[in-house]
Order: structure tokens, then C-alpha cells, then sequence
């Protein structure tokens, strides 16, 4: 996902001359359903990647209050 979003910020830097066409990253990410996405699949990786299992111990469970609050 990462990598998409900083392709999505070149191509808008290199393509867009004209600043009020530009879009947002909130725009491009597909605004408040994009952003939502995003914020489950980043908690979705916490709780079942094995390396991010020292982040995870550090929230509060069950994740369904945070991962609500910090989207």
C-alpha cells in the first residue's frame, strides 16, 4: 500500500503544472472509505504480523476502539 501511495504522489508531482487541479492523497486514497481501509489494513497487520507483535502489545485490546479512533 505504501509503495501505491508514493507512486500516486510522483505521477500527481511530475503530471499536474496546474496546483488547484491537483488532488489531495485523501482524494486519491479514496477519501474517507479509502482512509478507513487503510487504517483496518494497517491494524490488520499488526495483530498477525509476527514482527509487529512488540507495536501490538503497546494498544490497548481488543484493537476495535483505536482502530476506529486513529482513522
Amino acid at each position: 500500500m505504501l509503495k501505491y501511495i508514493k507512486q500516486l504522489l510522483a505521477n500527481n508531482h511530475k503530471s499536474n503544472k496546474n496546483p488547484k487541479a491537483e488532488k489531495t492523497l485523501y482524494q486519491y486514497i479514496g477519501g474517507e472509505k479509502g482512509t478507513l481501509a487503510l487504517s483496518n489494513a494497517f491494524y490488520d497487520e499488526m495483530e498477525t504480523n509476527v514482527h509487529l507483535q512488540a507495536l501490538l502489545a503497546i494498544h490497548k485490546q481488543p484493537l476495535d476502539n483505536i482502530r476506529l479512533k486513529f482513522f
